[in-house]
C-alpha cells in the first residue's frame, strides 16, 4: 500500500537487539499522501534548522534522521527547506519498569514447607514516536 508512509520498519531496524518489540502505527485515513513530495524538520512547533534529539544522543539523533529521511526519499519525498508540504518531527521517551512474577507454590526440604517464589526484572521501556504534519493546515497525518 502506497497510501501508507511505513515508519515502522525502520523503529524494528533501531529496535532490534530488544527481546520484544511492540510496533503500531496511526495515520490519518482521508489523508492523501499522493500529494506530499518535500519535508522540512520539526521540533519545539517550529520549522528551520533545530535538530530533534533522543536521549542527547548525537549518534543515535543522527541515525535515526537518517533512516527516516531514506524511508522518505525511497516513498519521493524529498527535503526542501524553503517549502515544504509536511515537516517532520521525532521524538522519544524511556522508563524505568519492573516485571514481578509469582510462581506457584513449592515443597520445601521438608514436606511442610510449602512457599511461593517471586522474581522482580527491572528493565527500561522506551517509545518512539514520528510525527508527520501537514505544512498548511498543521494537521497530524
Amino acid at each position: 500500500m502506497k497510501r501508507r508512509i511505513s515508519i515502522g520498519v525502520f523503529v524494528l531496524v533501531f529496535l532490534g537487539g530488544c527481546s520484544s518489540v511492540n510496533v503500531t502505527t496511526d495515520y490519518d485515513r482521508d489523508a492523501n499522501f499522493r500529494k506530499y513530495r518535500s519535508f522540512e524538520w520539526m521540533k519545539n512547533g517550529k520549522a528551520g534548522n533545530d535538530e530533534p534529539t533522543l536521549l542527547n544522543s548525537e549518534l543515535a539523533n543522527d541515525r535515526l534522521k537518517k533512516a527516516i529521511e531514506h524511508e522518505l526519499v525511497a516513498k519521493g519525498i524529498k527535503r526542501n527547506t524553503k517549502s515544504p508540504d509536511m515537516y517532520v518531527k521525532f521524538y522519544s521517551r524511556v522508563k524505568d519498569k519492573i516485571d514481578v512474577e509469582h510462581y506457584g507454590y513449592r515443597y520445601g526440604p521438608w514436606v511442610w514447607s510449602w512457599g511461593a517464589e517471586s522474581y522482580a526484572d527491572r528493565y527500561k521501556e522506551g517509545a518512539f514516536i514520528v510525527d508527520l504534519i501537514d505544512a498548511k493546515t498543521k494537521d497530524l497525518l
